[in-house]
């Protein structure tokens, strides 16, 4: 129910904002043709599933009205999508520059930080789950973890610190 009223919604909110637009005067029409399409396969569709439950209609197609309006929904969705990108500014290319050799005297660049144990615990304990786990998943709490430890820095193991102190 969420989801066909807040698409339906979305449609009827970017029917408004593309009939303001000039030039997108045949997105607003798509875009209200498609919230009116939702609104229209959502009724039908709810009918349809009362009229099978009261047995008054036998096999109806329920189902198959609620995935053309989830697939009419998120092509539109899909479509606008690609439009409001194209629409973005396209930066320019900046000029290949060439980078100066190092010089002899300059710092030699810091060896790479190793990850904390308790990172590298839960990265271990994270990918065995990988199964039950999409991969995003597992990126998505590593970078909340390593963001977390920027901000707040976990007491160094003197067993695994390089620094010594």
């Amino acid at each position: 129910m969420l989801c066909f009223g807040s698409l339906t919604v979305a449609c009827f909110v970017f029917a408004r904002r593309f009939a303001a637009e000039p030039g997108a005067r045949g997105w607003a029409r798509y875009s209200l043709s498609i919230g009116i399409l939702q609104v229209v396969l959502f009724i039908v569709a709810n009918v349809t599933a009362t009229l099978d439950q009261n047995g008054t209609l036998t096999n109806p197609p329920t189902g198959l009205l609620q995935r053309v309006g989830i697939v009419t929904g998120w092509i539109w969705l899909s479509l606008v999508a690609l439009h409001e990108l194209r629409a973005l500014p396209q930066p320019v290319p900046a000029r290949p520059t060439t980078t100066p050799a190092p010089r002899p005297h300059s710092r030699p660049l810091a060896a790479p930080v190793r990850p904390p144990e308790t990172l590298l615990r839960w990265h271990g304990e994270l990918t065995r789950l990988g199964d039950t786990l999409a991969p995003s998943t597992v990126w998505l709490l590593l970078t909340r973890a390593a963001r977390h430890r920027r901000k707040a820095p976990w007491p160094a193991n003197p067993a695994t610190s390089r620094c010594r102190t």
